[in-house]
């Protein structure tokens, strides 16, 4: 068997591993353009149930409780779209980061002598996924 050798005396250091910024940016977007698109919906239903409640303003005194009943829907079913889509983009964004990471420890060990090809254990990423994805859908979804 090869053994690795290093002909420094103080050994080889590898450079530290930085996230990517564009997977990050890319989580970023899908999130904020999920966010604007609650904002639009939330926007335009209650404008369109208020011009239906407009008349029964002067007559009645509760046009706030039909306005909350209406959030209160679309709380729900944001709610609800939010915690569908949590898990797919943390799927993704994890998966996008342990590629980046994947990639730059095997051009770390190529540009330090390494002549072995990097190959993450086959037990590694089937693990460690979706333990990260858990995580990070735990952070994105909304509580009830």
């Amino acid at each position: 068997m090869t053994k690795l050798r290093c002909d420094s005396a103080k050994g080889r250091t590898l450079a530290p591993q930085r996230p990517n910024a564009g997977v990050e940016a890319a989580y970023r977007k899908a999130l904020t353009d999920l966010v604007e698109e609650m904002a639009a919906s939330v926007d335009y239903w209650v404008k369109a149930n208020y011009r239906k409640i407009v008349p029964q303003v002067a007559q009645d005194a509760s046009p706030a409780s039909v306005l909350q009943g209406i959030m209160n829907k679309l709380t729900a079913r944001w709610r609800t779209r939010f915690n569908e889509v949590a898990d797919e983009l943390a799927r993704r964004f994890v998966k996008q980061a342990q590629s980046h990471a994947d990639r730059q420890l095997s051009l770390d060990l190529q540009r330090n002598g390494f002549a072995i090809k990097f190959k993450p254990s086959a037990g590694y990423a089937p693990n460690k996924r979706p333990l990260s994805a858990a995580e990070n859908v735990a952070a994105d979804q909304v509580d009830s």
